[in-house]
């Protein structure tokens, strides 16, 4: 049996969209700060993890693509949330 989360690349993109944000609004209400590395930190390591660690390889250009993806959406959360204590700041 097939189970597939998501049917094509573009439901991943958006649906990732939509957890990033709703995530980054989760920690900032915990009063979660973080520093310009952070979001590159979190981006390489869950590009490893996704690729290596959970052997994404094995899958050939479609691993290498999820776990691209995996990584930017861990890139944009600390970004965002970056971005929104900034905003706090200046506020």
């Amino acid at each position: 049996m097939l189970h597939y989360s998501y049917h094509t690349i573009d439901e991943f993109i958006e649906r990732n969209r939509k957890y990033v944000q709703m995530m980054v609004e989760h920690l900032s209400s915990k009063g979660r700060t973080t520093n310009i590395a952070e979001p590159y930190v979190h981006c390489v390591g869950n590009f490893v993890k996704a690729y290596f660690l959970r052997a994404g390889f094995l899958d050939g250009a479609a691993g290498f693509s999820l776990a691209k993806h995996i990584a930017g959406g861990s890139f944009m959360k600390y970004r965002l949330l970056a971005e929104k204590n900034n905003q706090s700041k200046a506020a």
